[in-house]
């Protein structure tokens, strides 16, 4: 039986993985705000979710995803590991019912 990705931390912390030479993040620390603002991104141009899906996730409005996305505007560093596991979840997710 193989294992299921979601939840797991490896595989959360690899899903960004394929892009971040593209996105310029290559090597740079999970918990930074280049890092995180690339796997907003990520998440919503390479793997196809839906702002609305992430603003309803995280209970914050489609216009913060976008800043989220273009770094205006980012979640302390606390919470950034957070939130990129759990678009790691929510990509499996999606990727699931695809």
């Amino acid at each position: 039986m193989t294992e299921n990705p979601r939840y797991n931390r490896k595989y959360q912390e690899r899903i960004f993985e394929p892009y971040e030479e593209e996105y310029g993040i290559k090597g740079k620390m999970r918990n930074s705000e280049d890092y995180f603002r690339a796997a907003v991104n990520i998440t919503l141009e390479k793997y196809g979710l839906a702002s609305f899906v992430i603003a309803s996730e995280f209970e914050v409005s489609e216009s913060t995803c976008d800043r989220w996305g273009r770094g205006r505007s980012i979640p302390v560093e606390s919470v950034r590991e957070v939130v990129l596991d759990r678009l790691a979840d929510l990509i499996v997710d999606s990727l699931g019912k695809k």
